[in-house]
């Protein structure tokens, strides 16, 4: 696929699932894997940038308040709950399935 992050290409040839790059986030496609890492990165931007704004108008309470907002939500493997010592096996393979059927019927 053109425009694949290299992380995500070496993937290729160990098979599915495929791992955007978000822990715990497994793909059943490499397409789906994709899109995700670009959501991820797109959503990481966004927070950078406002961070930087809110600090340029000298709202450092308020940037670094969107800082930690976007940190919990784009990096889920800082949460002890989502670390899968913390989680049922078939709490995460349901989670799997449901995005893999999403994915498949996308494509």
């Amino acid at each position: 696929m053109s425009g694949t992050p290299e992380h995500i290409e070496d993937q290729r040839a160990r098979g599915a699932p495929f791992y955007c790059g978000t822990a715990f986030c497994g793909h059943a496609t490499i397409e789906g894997a994709v899109k995700c890492w670009q959501a991820k990165s797109e959503a990481i931007n966004a927070v950078s940038v406002e961070f930087n704004r809110l600090l340029k108008e000298g709202k450092r309470d308020e940037a670094f308040t969107v800082l930690a907002a976007g940190n919990i939500k784009n990096y889920p493997e800082l949460n002890p709950a989502n670390w899968p010592i913390n989680r049922s096996s078939s709490e995460m393979q349901a989670e799997y399935l449901r995005r893999a059927k999403k994915e498949t019927k996308n494509e």
